[in-house]
């Protein structure tokens, strides 16, 4: 299969790029400010938009919005099979129940806009044009090549350095990478144009538990200081998937627990 991916360098877009070459797709990673003649020479089947701005708040807009609807415009007129856009939990922002793919969309940080935009424009063009093209949300995923400032990767460091890690009172509802690519991959497979999909475990861990967990999978003590002060903007007390519409339309349900998945992870860091 032909694949345009945007997005190759980061989290999701590396290990998904590895599986697609692992498996004998011929992959064209999309640098920012790519030439649109290049896609068409190219003539993508599958293309993946997991490319996005997560930390600098002034170049969200560009990234997060104007990028996807480049994108669209410039795959316009290619017959491709499927097109997956990768977008984020957080598009819902808070909930005090499971996350279902019916929820309005409250965004509160401009991240959770922007991301939101680029899922709207995706399922506008879903619907308009008839293009196969559904929206992936992502909850809280973890695994290799994780930027190292995020909280599993610092756990990691902690149990392994002995230096000491403060902890909130957030939740999460952690997905290891290897879900996460597999979904991505199932979802290009069997396409359903403009629908929205959400990617996690339903099940609902603290920062506190994810420390006992790594704990556990490294076997390693982890000094821990749980702070009560604020929760960041995109941090929550609630954070759980409603995942049955991926069982029931891709056929997808996680493989791994948050154990299984950290052990996995710690094998690999380790090889």
């Amino acid at each position: 299969m032909r694949v345009a991916l945007t997005g190759a360098s980061g989290f999701i877009g590396r290990n998904l790029c590895a599986e697609l070459q692992r498996t004998g797709h011929d992959v064209l990673p999309l640098a920012r400010g790519y030439d649109a003649g290049i896609l068409h020479g190219f003539n993508p089947e599958w293309i993946f938009h997991v490319a996005a701005e997560i930390y600098q708040e002034d170049k969200m807009f560009a990234s997060n919005v104007s990028l996807t609807y480049a994108l669209l415009q410039a795959t316009a007129d290619i017959d491709y099979k499927a097109f997956v856009y990768v977008g984020s939990s957080s598009e819902y922002g808070r909930k005090s129940k499971p996350m279902s793919e019916t929820d309005c969309l409250s965004p509160t940080t401009m991240y959770e806009a922007t991301k939101a935009c680029g899922s709207l424009l995706c399922q506008a063009v879903a619907r308009a044009r008839g293009k196969p093209i559904v929206i992936a949300r992502p909850f809280s995923v973890y695994g290799m090549y994780e930027p190292e400032h995020r909280l599993i990767p610092r756990l990691f460091q902690a149990a392994n350095t002995g230096a000491a890690i403060k902890l909130s009172h957030a939740v999460h509802d952690f997905i290891y990478i290897d879900d996460v690519v597999r979904a991505l991959l199932l979802i290009a497979e069997n396409p359903i144009s403009g629908d929205i999909v959400n990617l996690g475990t339903g099940t609902m861990t603290s920062n506190i538990e994810a420390a006992l967990t790594v704990e556990r999978a490294t076997g390693k003590h982890i000094h821990s200081e749980v702070i009560d002060e604020k929760l960041r903007e995109f941090d929550s007390a609630y954070w759980c998937c409603d995942p049955q519409h991926a069982v029931d339309a891709y056929k997808f349900t996680a493989g791994y627990s948050l154990n299984e998945g950290l052990c996995a992870h710690e094998r690999r860091r380790a090889a």
